[in-house]
C-alpha cells in the first residue's frame, strides 16, 4: 500500500506543478484559444523516421525512402526525425535489451516517465491517428475535452520531450552495455552517420538564416531610418490599435528592438482578447481626454483614424507622416514633452 501511496503522491505533485505552471505563464488568462488545428497539426506514427520537414528533407542518406504525402493540414508540425544514426542506435538498444533481458520498469521513476511519455504520445497523435499517408483511426472528441485541445492545437510538438528521452536513454543504455573496448568505436560510427545524414538539412537551414536571397527578413526591408531620429526621446511605441500581427509589425518590432522601445503589439500564438479590448478602450480614453502618455510614440496605419485622433490632441502634440524607402506609410502622433 505504501508503494501505491508514494506513486499517487508523485503523480499528484506532477499534476499540481503542471497546473501551477500553466497559471503562472498565463494559460488560464487566454480566452482566444483558437478553434481549429488539433487533429491536423499532429504526430504521425512514422514521424521519427520521416526526414521531410516543412521545406527541407533532412536526410541525404535515406532521401525519400521514408517520406510520405501529408494527409492533413499540418502534419509537418509532427516532424520528429531522429536521424539515421540515432535510428540505428534505437534499434540496437532494443536488440541489446532483449538479448540481455534488461527490460525492467520496476522503479517508481521509470513508471512515471513511461506514463508521462504515453500521455504525450496519445495527445500528440490526436483523434486522427495516421501511419504515414494512411489514417488508421478517427473519432470525435468529447466537447468538454476541447478546453485542452484548442490552446495546444500543434500537438505534434508534444512528442519533443519523448524525442529527447528516447534519444538520450537509448544512447546511454547502449554505451553502458557495450564492451568498453567497443564503446568509442561505436560512438564515433553513430555520430558520423548522424552528422552525414543530417548535413544537407543543416546546410539548408544555415543558408536560409544567412542568405538574404532565401531570408524573408532582409535588413533593407526592415529599416525605417526616418523613425530613428524621433526614438531617442521616447520609451514606448504604442500601436493604435494593437491587434494580432498588425500592419508593418515586423518592421516596427525591429525598429523598437534597435531603439530599446517597449511595444504593445506583435505576432502572438495566443492572446487574451478581453485584455486587448480593455487596452484599446484605455488608448481611446487617452485621446478623448487629451492626456497622451508623454513617453510614448503613437503609431497609426489607418489615415482616417490618424486624422480623427489628431484633431482631439493637436494642441498638445504634433504629427508626422513618413514614407519609407519601400513606399510604406508610417503615421505618427508625438505628445509634447
Amino acid at each position: 500500500m505504501g508503494k501505491y501511496l508514494k506513486f499517487s503522491l508523485s503523480l499528484t505533485t506532477i499534476i499540481f506543478f503542471t497546473f501551477f505552471s500553466l497559471h503562472i505563464f498565463g494559460y488560464f488568462d487566454i480566452k482566444d484559444g483558437g478553434g481549429y488545428g488539433w487533429g491536423g497539426y499532429r504526430l504521425n506514427l512514422l514521424s521519427i523516421i520521416n526526414p521531410q520537414g516543412l521545406r527541407v528533407n533532412w536526410s541525404i542518406i535515406t532521401t525519400n525512402l521514408f517520406t510520405y504525402e501529408n494527409s492533413r493540414i499540418g502534419d509537418y508540425e509532427g516532424f520528429n526525425y531522429l536521424g539515421l544514426g540515432m535510428i540505428i542506435n534505437v534499434l540496437f538498444a532494443i536488440f541489446l535489451a532483449i538479448k540481455k533481458k534488461k527490460i525492467t520498469f520496476s522503479s517508481l521513476n521509470s513508471k512515471l516517465i513511461i506514463i508521462f511519455c504515453l500521455l504525450l504520445i496519445i495527445f500528440g497523435l490526436t483523434n486522427h491517428i495516421a501511419f504515414g499517408p494512411y489514417e488508421l483511426v478517427s473519432y470525435n472528441l468529447p466537447e468538454f475535452l476541447k478546453i485542452f485541445t484548442k490552446p495546444f492545437r500543434a500537438s505534434g510538438r508534444f512528442f519533443w520531450p519523448v524525442y529527447y528521452i528516447v534519444f538520450i536513454s537509448t544512447l546511454v543504455f547502449v554505451l553502458k552495455n557495450l564492451d568498453s573496448r567497443k564503446v568509442l568505436t561505436y560512438a564515433l560510427v553513430i555520430v558520423l552517420i548522424q552528422v552525414v545524414d543530417l548535413s544537407g538539412g543543416m546546410r539548408m537551414i544555415n543558408k536560409i538564416s544567412t542568405d538574404e536571397q532565401h531570408s524573408p527578413l532582409s535588413e533593407t526591408l526592415l529599416k525605417v531610418d526616418q523613425l530613428d531620429s524621433i526614438a531617442k526621446d521616447y520609451e514606448k511605441l504604442i500601436y493604435v490599435f494593437p491587434s494580432y500581427a498588425p500592419k508593418n509589425w515586423v518592421q516596427l518590432t525591429y525598429f523598437s528592438y534597435k531603439n530599446n522601445l517597449k511595444t504593445n503589439f506583435g505576432y502572438f500564438g495566443r492572446r487574451n482578447e478581453t485584455a486587448q479590448d480593455r487596452y484599446i478602450r484605455q488608448i481611446k480614453m487617452q485621446f478623448e481626454e487629451n492626456n497622451l502618455s508623454k513617453d510614448s510614440i503613437y503609431y497609426f496605419s489607418n489615415e482616417k483614424l490618424w486624422d480623427d485622433f489628431y484633431s482631439k490632441v493637436k494642441d498638445k502634440s504634433k504629427r508626422i507622416k513618413i514614407i519609407d524607402d519601400n513606399g510604406r506609410s508610417h503615421l505618427i502622433i508625438l505628445p509634447d514633452k
